[in-house]
Formats: structure tokens, C-alpha cells, sequence
């Protein structure tokens, strides 16, 4: 039987996707939710029977419950871009420290050694690479051949749909996706003509389908950054998110180019700074000389600089007490009107909504656009099991 177990990020928070196509059962990313214990995580139903683990970007929604997902799906091959499992090195170290308090030699040791068991475990295979794996289990005596390929998803570097091709049967997962470069990323992009039976898509905006967002676009942010230092004021972004805080770099480098932002020191708490400097030897990324990491800055008088600081150095944070704060909540995911066009051009022959906001009888927007197109969309539930 071929189904879908939604196990979490039906709504925003927790995907973890469990797919059973052609008998091989396959799990889409294992996040868990923003601002909850490191522990809270979706339970995978017998994982040690898990075939394939699919990474689609290093957010903590996505990838935060990799550390236990890849201890309990023992025999499962786990898979990302090089970039996806590079920016996990940095974000699993970064919430790991934060939560079990790695403050001692022991626990930096021992946060070390889990973070390097996991990443061990990942393969990874580059955009477009034709993969092809033949999967036999002696227990049953089944066998399966897996072809598969990663494509630009956009929204943070190594992003990526998985697309997979089982028998005759084949499978998109969208993960997050975003059709506007942005100062790191190239915009989604999949191949003309690909035609997947099931779309997974992560519908962000699928229950609104005006291109306005609550959530502040990069453009704004930039705005925003430009307005603060026209009236002289020093800034503290805080990243609850290590590749968000890499974003804003690279925007304030862009800031600074365009003219709309003089070339004030810029400091960097060590869990971004040590991120920033191996992105630039994997990548076109540079830090400008004006950045700088904050074991640097001297105590200042007066106005005129930027602190970041991620979730491990919050403690800090009422050190710049006096800083105003700005808000990072970008939203980097296609607008409602892009789902709809996205869905078109691939023309599955269903679709299941995640990553998106709870909906209502009132409230199926991306369904009834797509009704004409003879579509069938179902929006998802945690914890529901459906057909494919």
C-alpha cells in the first residue's frame, strides 16, 4: 500500500513526512518546533525499518531532530545537498550547545562526537545528479531500484526538492521554495516537463493567495536597516537561525555597496562568525573587513554599530540592552499566486498541502484555484495517514 504519515509540519513547525512508496518507506526531513524542548520531536514509527531519509534544507523546523532521527533509523542512508550538510554541522552544533548547556570541556566534547556521528551518516549528492540505488531487504526478499535527484528549491543555500522515481510511480518534495534571488541564493528551479504522480508541497501561503505577506520581505528589512542608521542608532539582530543571520550579512554588504549604509563596524558572535568564514571557502560569499567577530569590539561610546548574536549567545543580550533590535521573520517562502503556478506547470495527480497554516471549510484557496486544472489537493493533518 502506498501512503503518506504525516507524522509533523502539517502546519508551520516539526516536518517530518514518512512516505511508503513500492514498499520502500522513505522520511522527508525530521524537524522539530522553534522555541520547544530539544526532546520534542514527531516519533517515528518503527524506524529501524526506514529505507531512505531525505534532507530538503539546514532550518531547524526541517533538520533540528536529525541527532535522534539518525540513531533510531539505523539502517536508513540519509541524503542532502553538500551545502544542507555543511550549514547542519553549524546549526546542530549551535542547538545542541544551547540546550544541553555546553558550557564545560566534557559537554563540548561530547556535543562534538554527536554532531560528527551525524554527520558521518550523511550522503550527499549535487543539484541535478542522477542517483540511482537498489535498495534489497533479506527479510522480505524484496527489492527496489530508487532513482532520485535534488533541485534548487531557493529559499537558503543547498535548499532542495527531491524528486524520486520508484517503478513506475514518482514523487516531488517541494520542501520550502523561493522564486526571487535573495543576496545568497539563486532563485527555485526545476527542470521543463517534469511530471511527478504526487506533489508534497509546503504551502506556506496556500490559504492566501494575495501576494502581501505578514511577514517582512528582504526588500523591507533592508529599508528598515537604512532608516535606523539615518537616525544614528546602533542595531542587535538576533538569529534564531545561524543561515538567517548569514542572509543579513550579505544584505548589509549589499546595503553598504548600494550607498544606502556607511561602513560601520559590524560584530559577529562566534557560533555565526565560525559559519560566515567556512562559507566563504565553499562559495563566491565574502566577509568584508568591516565585519569582524565580537571577541573583537572593544566597548564603544556613542552610536554607530551592528552586534549579531545567535541563540547560544543570548545570554549576552542585555549587554546591548540599550540596541535597538530588528526584526529577521523574512519570509523567504512562494507567494500564494506561485504555489498556483508552481502546481500548474507540474501537474501532478494529487497534491498534499504541509508547512502550512491550519485551514478551514472556508479557507481552501490553492484547491479551488486548481479545481479547473482537475487537480485533486488535500490539505493535511498531523498524525493522519493518506493514500497515494
Amino acid at each position: 500500500m502506498n501512503t503518506l504519515n504525516v507524522l509533523g509540519g502539517a502546519d508551520i513547525g516539526g516536518s517530518c513526512y514518512l512516505t511508503e512508496l513500492e514498499g520502500v518507506r522513505i522520511l522527508f526531513d525530521c524537524g522539530i518546533r522553534m522555541n520547544t524542548p530539544y526532546s520534542e520531536h514527531p516519533e517515528i514509527p518503527s524506524p529501524e525499518t526506514i529505507d531512505l531519509i531525505f534532507l530538503s534544507h539546514a532550518h531547524l523546523d526541517h533538520i533540528g531532530a536529525i541527532a535522534y532521527t539518525a540513531a533510531v533509523c539505523r539502517n536508513a542512508r540519509i541524503f542532502a545537498t553538500p551545502a544542507t550538510r555543511d550549514f547542519i554541522r553549524y546549526q546542530l552544533s549551535e542547538t545542541v550547545a544551547e540546550y544541553i548547556g555546553a558550557d564545560t570541556d566534557a559537554l563540548r566534547f561530547s556535543n562534538h562526537l554527536l554532531c560528527q556521528f551525524v554527520l558521518n551518516r550523511i550522503e550527499t549528492a549535487e543539484f541535478r545528479e542522477r542517483m540511482e540505488i537498489h535498495l534489497a531487504s533479506p527479510e522480505s526478499g524484496q527489492e527496489a531500484d530508487v532513482k532520485f535527484s535534488f533541485f534548487p528549491a531557493g529559499h537558503i543555500p543547498g535548499a532542495a526538492a527531491v524528486y524520486l522515481r520508484i517503478g513506475q510511480r514518482s514523487m516531488l518534495y517541494s520542501g520550502d521554495f523561493y522564486f526571487r534571488p535573495t543576496p545568497l541564493t539563486a532563485p527555485c528551479s526545476l527542470p521543463e516537463g517534469l511530471r511527478p504522480d504526487i506533489l508534497l508541497l509546503c504551502g506556506t501561503y496556500a490559504n492566501r493567495l494575495r501576494t502581501d505577506k505578514s511577514a517582512p520581505t528582504i526588500a523591507s528589512i533592508k529599508d528598515n536597516f537604512a532608516c535606523l542608521f539615518r537616525q544614528n542608532r546602533n542595531v542587535l539582530v538576533r538569529c534564531s537561525q545561524l543561515t538567517k543571520g548569514l542572509e543579513m550579512l550579505a544584505m548589509i554588504d549589499d546595503l553598504v555597496r548600494e550607498g544606502r549604509l556607511p561602513r560601520i563596524p559590524v560584530f559577529i558572535d562566534e557560533s555565526l562568525w565560525q559559519l560566515a568564514r567556512h562559507y566563504e571557502r565553499t562559495s563566491d560569499f565574502r566577509l568584508p573587513s568591516y565585519m569582524n567577530p565580537l571577541s573583537a569590539r572593544n566597548r564603544r561610546n556613542g552610536y554607530g554599530e551592528i552586534v549579531f548574536l545567535s541563540q547560544s549567545a543570548a545570554a549576552r543580550t542585555k549587554e546591548f540592552a540599550s540596541y535597538t533590535p530588528i526584526d529577521t521573520n523574512f519570509s523567504l517562502h512562494a507567494d500564494g499566486q506561485e504555489l498556483i503556478s508552481y502546481v500548474r506547470n507540474l501537474r501532478p495527480r494529487k497534491v498534499f498541502v504541509v508547512h502550512a497554516a491550519p485551514r478551514s471549510a472556508e479557507n481552501t484557496p490553492l484547491a479551488d484555484a486548481l479545481l479547473e486544472d482537475r487537480i485533486c489537493v488535500t490539505y493535511t493533518e498531523n498524525e493522519r495517514i493518506y493514500s497515494l
